[in-house]
């Protein structure tokens, strides 16, 4: 069982830091809800009951209509359907795949205010859209987002239980002196090796297990074969629209210079990205899109361009198995790995930083603008701490520095902070810090 951050959210949860309500574990498939729910149940709660409505026979189905007549049939036929006698008061039951049976989730209200149990959700929000029409969602519903594993639950995965406390406090103090020539190689070859593999829990399990890329790189293509067949079944306008863009990502970002998604390239002049398409690829959760903002001051939503964005992969490992799909080359891995220096790991390097960005609940933004004739552009841009962070993404130890010089000298304020993101070592210079791009996390 991996370390994941989110159970700590669960944690306050249970301590009340959220008030009377369930939670709901929203985030794509393969990820780990339901293993995280489970193991919450056993660890924190005398006993739980976890329902898969994804299997759950007509019995269990069928006990939901005693809910019109009253909490104490329900519990005794639900718990006759699942075979086992009925939980002390204060139990756990989780309702997992809850956007198979929405009627479950409908009745939240009512399950929270008999407050005999508390209760845990787990589903996919696109899929919980799609089953919701007619349901009244419920107010005493907490949602919690969940994604793929990031850097920091990368090294806890892999045993290094010392390098992310260290990183954190380096980051907030902006005293970088512990990080040595020799600690400085050893977590980039770490950060490589999660470029490679990424955060999906179960590819990383193969990995960690046998020491083998193949097999886990097999789990990674069942995932992503996974995600494909979702989308199309998630777009009932058209089949394929959405799968499409899916599979279209490693082109777009493997584009020099632009990373822009470019529409237009996939589907040509009649095929404009409609609103729904949109908003239904970025509840899949498979995908994060970056918009561009108009303005790079406080309020960056304020300044959202809504035809104008990027798209990630919700993972960095499955963005290397699409390349390695497209372009049949399997010394991906080795390029990845042992690449001290390569300009060619742009779109991971990427990926991943945004990656981290979303995993810590920002919504990342990236801006151009144009000055004497020329145009430029800033990877990203946060709000952090009322603060607006821009950051630049570099895969090369040799780049330059000319967009966040540009922007400095015409957006400069003081609520405004600077940083480089690339394999090089940290340092501050001219207003500008300078970090390895294992500290993405930690912002």
């Amino acid at each position: 069982m991996f370390q994941r951050k989110i159970y700590q959210k669960l944690l306050e949860w249970k301590n009340g830091a959220y008030g009377d309500c369930s939670i709901l574990i929203d985030g794509a498939r393969r990820i780990g809800k339901s293993t995280i729910a489970e193991e919450f149940g056993k660890n924190e709660f005398d006993d739980y009951l976890l329902i898969d409505f994804r299997k759950a026979n007509q019995n269990i189905k069928d006990s939901f209509g005693f809910l019109h007549d009253s909490m104490d049939k329900f519990f005794a036929a639900l718990f006759l359907a699942v075979g086992r006698k009925a939980m002390d008061r204060g139990s756990l039951i989780i309702f997992d795949e809850i956007q198979f049976f929405p009627k479950a989730r409908e009745w939240i209200k009512d399950f929270v205010a008999d407050g005999r149990y508390r209760y845990i959700e787990t589903g996919s929000l696109i899929s919980i859209k799609r089953n919701e029409a007619g349901i009244m969602i419920p107010s005493e519903e907490k949602r919690l987002y969940m994604y793929p594993m990031d850097f920091e639950e990368f090294l806890l995965a892999i045993g290094d239980e010392a390098s992310s406390p260290m990183l954190k406090k380096a980051f907030e103090s902006s005293d970088f002196s512990m990080i040595t020539q020799g600690i400085h190689r050893d977590l980039m070859q770490k950060y490589r090796l999660y470029l490679a593999l990424g955060g999906m829990p179960k590819p990383l399990s193969k990995y960690i297990e046998n020491q083998d890329f193949l097999q886990a790189e097999q789990e990674k293509r069942t995932i992503l074969d996974l995600y494909g067949d979702d989308l199309r079944s998630n777009d009932a306008k058209d089949k394929t629209r959405m799968n499409v863009l899916y599979q279209n990502l490693a082109t777009q970002l493997g584009k020099a210079k632009s990373k822009r998604f470019i529409v237009g390239h996939i589907f040509g002049r009649s095929g404009r990205l409609l609103s729904d398409t949109l908003n239904n690829l970025e509840s899949s959760r498979v995908v994060n899109l970056v918009y561009r903002s108009s303005s790079p001051e406080m309020g960056l939503s304020l300044f959202k361009a809504q035809t104008d964005f990027k798209a990630y992969s919700s993972d960095v490992g499955l963005l290397v198995s699409k390349v390695l799909t497209e372009i049949g080359d399997e010394t991906i891995y080795r390029k990845i790995i042992f690449a001290k220096d390569s300009a060619n790991l742009g779109m991971f390097y990427e990926n991943a930083v945004v990656q981290a960005l979303v995993c810590n609940g920002y919504d990342p933004y990236y801006f151009t603008f144009a000055d004497k004739g020329s145009s430029y552009e800033i990877d990203c841009m946060i709000q952090r701490k009322g603060r607006i962070c821009a950051i630049e993404v570099k895969s090369s130890s040799s780049f330059s520095t000319v967009s966040l010089d540009c922007f400095k000298k015409i957006y400069r304020s003081p609520k405004k902070d600077y940083y480089v993101l690339s394999p090089k070592m940290p340092y501050a210079e001219n207003g500008v810090v300078f970090l390895p791009l294992y500290f993405a996390f930690c912002f």
